[in-house]
């Protein structure tokens, strides 16, 4: 992408400026000292940016437009991805009223000119494709995150996405896998049924920590139980034994006494 032409309603000490046949490679723009050389930079990357909040500090320090009433301009962009874009920006909130259009005059959504910007914030920008000499020399403006981000994203190439981006993204991700605290992500219903099956299996280990003991008490009374019906069958056989010896004595008694003639032949 690069900018083919640009035209200044106002801004700063320009009002009414249009600049034309801009070739893709590199252009140079001239000029003494205080002749609007900085104010142009910034024309140019607040347009492709957008305005600052209108209640910042760096929004009292930008230029307003001293001899028009018309803040703000448009720009013509040559694009590999969409052709022709033409965008138009005026002061507001929310980096600006921005009105994107392609070569027919048919509008655009704005998220257009974020893809052919490769999603570079406005802070970025600023920061590392657009700075002066002055900001340059203020090694703070290096130091955040964003910054950092697009610089390890510059060594990977333009069309893929930047290491910020993938971080965020992959922070999405993880937190709809797994959220510290939370009850609906798929890993934390999970452990949380893993936790109910510990508590169970622990319950379950407790009440059946005597089941061996009980067990072994149950095999012993079972044999000592064989043992007594054993014991019992003995007793039994011996007891019929005694009852038949009983009932001979008996009935010998009987016979004994009923024939007492007997009992002298016997004795």
């Amino acid at each position: 992408m690069y900018i083919r032409s640009f035209h200044i309603d106002g801004f700063g000490i320009y009002a009414n400026i249009t600049v034309e046949n801009l070739a893709p490679g590199l252009t140079i723009f001239l000029g003494e000292n205080e002749a609007g050389k900085s104010t142009c930079m910034e024309f140019l990357r607040t347009m492709l940016t957008g305005y600052p909040h209108p209640n910042s500090r760096e929004a009292k320090s930008l230029p307003g437009p001293l001899h028009t009433s018309q803040a703000g301009g448009s720009m013509l962009l040559h694009t590999n991805e969409c052709g022709l874009l033409r965008l138009t920006r005026r002061p507001g909130n929310n980096g600006g009223l921005l009105t994107l259009t392609d070569a027919d005059g048919n509008p655009l959504d704005q998220e257009k000119l974020r893809q052919v910007l490769f999603g570079v914030s406005r802070d970025v920008y600023r920061k590392v494709f657009g700075f002066s000499l002055t900001e340059l020399e203020d090694l703070n403006s290096l130091t955040g995150e964003g910054v950092r981000n697009a610089l390890y994203g510059a060594s990977f190439g333009p069309g893929l996405r930047a290491p910020g981006d993938a971080l965020a993204m992959l922070r999405k991700k993880a937190d709809e896998i797994f959220k510290s605290g939370g009850s609906k992500p798929p890993l934390n219903a999970v452990l949380h049924e893993l936790n109910e099956l510990r508590q169970r299996k622990a319950e379950l280990e407790q009440a059946g920590a005597g089941f061996d003991a009980l067990a072994q008490e149950l095999g012993n009374r079972r044999e000592e139980l064989t043992h007594l019906r054993t014991h019992r069958l003995e007793l039994e056989e011996e007891r019929r034994l005694l009852e038949r010896r009983l009932g001979v004595w008996q009935q010998w008694n009987e016979w004994r006494l009923a024939n007492p003639v007997w009992n002298d032949l016997l004795l």
